[in-house]
């Protein structure tokens, strides 16, 4: 009889997502990668290299959000957009972060691979807005992301803060968002949405809010278009050529029944002048056959009398 196959013991998710994943030298000159309990001040004070473990639903709200803004922001030649980026600010007392996005503008070389961005060093760049996608199991990450970063991000001057809720499961109406505007005292305000619910984020000028269907979008605040993922970008690059090669099709059918019809048409107008020449023809035979009947008739009275 076959031992059963050890069972893999149960782990629990939320102590999983209390800890933080950091690179360690060992004695014998290896790397590792080590869980170490995660406290509010590894939050505070993140290192290159960290991995702090995150939910689902803050990957599913995270992943097409940094998409969407990267692929409309790049395209101007002065913004960046990082995801856990660690900055430091060269404010003397002001600890360095970790935001989930920022966008960053004036960067001496915008391709350079980097894990963290010293303003200290890049004094002509500056963080233009971040985001924080709020954790919905750690308090300690949330924590963070309501209590400490405000205070940091108003003192370095991001001009919007946001603050992305995702939705449990069984929530309806998708993520929750708050919006922390810098005004001209250098206050953070909350923003209000406008009368569609969308939150005027001026650092880039986008909108940003949540649709009927519960997705978390983004607008060009002066065109009102969408911003698209990668995926959402191919899907309807997809739907375009499909609504293309219907076209193209429906279009050769159409051509096809036109000429078939001209083809007709000109087939019946054939026919008709042929049937009109062969009756022109036989109404002159006719003609041509009682004229001579007529002539026979006065030559057969003539000779009669």
């Amino acid at each position: 009889m076959a031992l059963p196959l050890p069972r893999e013991p149960e782990r629990d998710e939320q102590a999983w997502e209390e800890c933080v994943f950091r690179p360690v030298l060992k004695p014998d000159g290896r790397w590792v990668i080590e869980p170490i309990p995660l406290t509010l001040e590894i939050l505070l004070n993140p290192q290159e290299g960290d991995q702090v473990p995150q939910s689902n639903p803050h990957y599913r709200t995270l992943f097409p959000l940094a998409d969407a803004l990267r692929r409309f922001l790049e395209r101007q030649s002065d913004l960046a957009v990082f995801s856990d980026l660690i900055i430091y600010w060269g404010i003397p007392g002001l600890r360095q972060v970790s935001p989930d996005v920022s966008v960053v503008q004036g960067l001496a070389d915008r391709e350079a691979v980097r894990g963290s961005l010293d303003l200290g060093e890049e004094s002509q760049a500056r963080v233009r807005l971040a985001i924080e996608v709020v954790s919905t199991t750690s308090k300690l990450q949330r924590a963070k992301d309501e209590e400490h970063n405000p205070e940091v991000f108003r003192r370095a001057g991001v001009e919007d803060y946001v603050l992305v809720y995702p939705a449990e499961a069984d929530e309806p109406g998708g993520p929750r968002l708050k919006l922390l505007t810098l005004d001209r005292s250098g206050r953070y305000q909350q923003g209000r949405p406008d009368r569609r619910g969308r939150l005027l984020l001026r650092s880039v000028n986008l909108r940003i809010g949540v649709d009927k269907e519960g997705e978390l979008i983004l607008e060009d605040a002066v065109t009102g278009d969408r911003l698209l993922t990668s995926d959402q970008e191919e899907a309807e690059r997809h739907r375009v050529e499909i609504r293309a090669a219907s076209a193209t099709a429906r279009a050769k059918n159409e051509t096809a029944a036109r000429l078939e019809a001209e083809a007709r048409a000109e087939s019946e107008a054939a026919a008709r002048l042929e049937a009109e020449d062969r009756a022109e023809t036989e109404a002159a035979a006719r003609r041509e056959a009682e004229a001579e009947l007529a002539r026979l008739r006065d030559e057969l009275a003539r000779r009669s009398r």
